[in-house]
């Protein structure tokens, strides 16, 4: 909702927004990515059905809730079915942004926003992780990796340790371990950067973004 209201600010100012021209990169997006983090595996015939689904849900707007209900089966609980749609839906829209941000004629600095509540995982925390970490629009947020050490599935959660770092562009980025995607509801704030004198600062290049 964040996402969705942030590019409709952007719109009326003249930037990018939510037009068809974000709705089909989303779409773009689905068609090659999409489950590319999935947990457990899921037959070709059941991607495509989760792929119309989401399509059809970002086309009239719907909500995760609404989605994942229309997903339920006796293949997918409405838990799993809740992950599958926040997790693909917001790791879509989070490179939407990115793609619309890069269009934009001005360098600008992107900053990592998460959910604040106990269901936000460490590395994307204030003070364990990455929010509110602000970069340049090109650079990668360094994102822990965290593992619990001698834990006893049910009975002990272990000891959190980092293991790793995930270099990523954003939230829900491809590249990153599913530890650090599934689940994610962080989002991406970007501000313009302005030279000494208080004026915007031309790209003296477009950024491509590796895929």
């Amino acid at each position: 909702n964040k996402t969705i209201f942030d590019l409709k600010q952007s719109e009326k100012k003249g930037g990018f927004g939510f037009n068809a021209e974000f709705l089909r990169d989303i779409l773009n997006y689905f068609a090659r990515y999409l489950l590319s983090k999935a947990i457990l595996p899921i037959s070709e015939t059941l991607k495509n059905l989760i792929l119309n689904v989401l399509t059809e849900g970002m086309k009239n707007g719907d909500g995760a809730d609404k989605i994942a209900y229309l997903l339920e089966s006796p293949e997918f609980t409405l838990i799993r079915a809740r992950m599958i749609v926040r997790t693909e839906s917001n790791r879509a829209m989070n490179y939407g942004q990115l793609l619309g941000e890069s269009k934009s004629e001005w360098e600008s600095t992107k900053r990592w926003i998460a959910a604040k509540d106990d269901r936000t995982r460490d590395s994307h925390k204030e003070h364990s992780g990455v929010d509110g970490t602000i970069i340049d629009f090109n650079d990668r947020f360094h994102v822990p990796i965290y593992k619990s050490i001698g834990g006893i599935r049910g009975k002990r959660k272990g000891i959190r340790m980092q293991v790793g770092v995930d270099l990523m562009t954003g939230p829900g980025d491809i590249h990153a371990s599913a530890g650090n995607v599934i689940n994610c509801r962080c989002t991406l704030a970007f501000k313009n950067k302005r030279n000494e004198n208080g004026r915007l600062i031309r790209k003296s290049s477009q950024p491509i973004l590796v895929e």
